[in-house]
């Protein structure tokens, strides 16, 4: 007479209520976890990058080729006053009291606003300012950004640092136009994934920093 088989589920250890609700507390917990983290905003760094109005929704579109979240607002520095044929700039931050409200036909720029963490934040900014110096040639003159600045997601904390931070010498002059910013950020975002051209671009940039003094004879 053979063997009768044994069913190996009726040897299982049934399962309680008690089990059963420990297993779905469990899986709601995580769930709720995972919940919370995507709701939670990305952090939002002040890029110090400000464009013209025109120039803005194709910056847009070249970050995110390089997956970099973006967005703008009305530069909080009004360091800039764009028309159609130019642009005026202020160089220090105490001119702002005697500079009335824009004219017909002239516009603040765009700041760019990047949604990373710092140390991206940080990158994409060293990066987009490296290509612009290769791309000018020369060692820049002005305050060029170093790192994105970390913007509160609270609206009156925002506003204070946009009048008594941003508004004040030293980061006024960090908020920087140039007409070769568009491609500068052009070539940062291209660049971005390959960390040889990256590496190449930082370097390249260093040595436009070096001062010449010595002539090899």
């Amino acid at each position: 007479m053979a063997p009768r088989a044994v069913n190996c589920r009726s040897l299982r250890r049934p399962r309680t209520t008690a089990t059963r609700r420990k297993r779905s507390l469990q899986t709601s917990g995580e769930w709720l976890k995972w919940m919370l983290i995507l709701r939670e905003p990305m952090p939002e760094f002040c890029s110090f990058f400000v464009f013209r109005p025109r120039e803005i929704d194709l910056i847009h579109t070249i970050c995110a080729d390089a997956n970099w979240s973006t967005r703008d607002i009305s530069d909080p520095s009004t360091r800039y006053l764009f028309t159609e044929k130019g642009m005026s700039v202020i160089a220090q931050a105490n001119a702002l009291k005697d500079c009335g409200l824009p004219c017909e036909g002239q516009q603040h720029g765009r700041l760019l606003i990047l949604e990373a963490e710092q140390a991206e934040a940080d990158n994409i900014v060293q990066l987009i300012c490296a290509a612009n110096l290769i791309l000018e040639g020369f060692p820049d003159t002005y305050s060029s950004p170093t790192h994105g600045f970390p913007l509160s997601s609270d609206d009156a904390e925002r506003e204070r640092i946009f009048e008594h931070i941003f508004c004040t010498d030293g980061y006024f002059q960090k908020f920087t136009y140039r007409e070769t910013l568009p491609v500068a950020v052009a070539v940062a975002a291209r660049a971005w994934k390959d960390k040889k051209i990256v590496y190449a671009i930082h370097k390249l940039a260093h040595s436009c920093r070096v001062p010449h003094d010595c002539a090899v004879i």
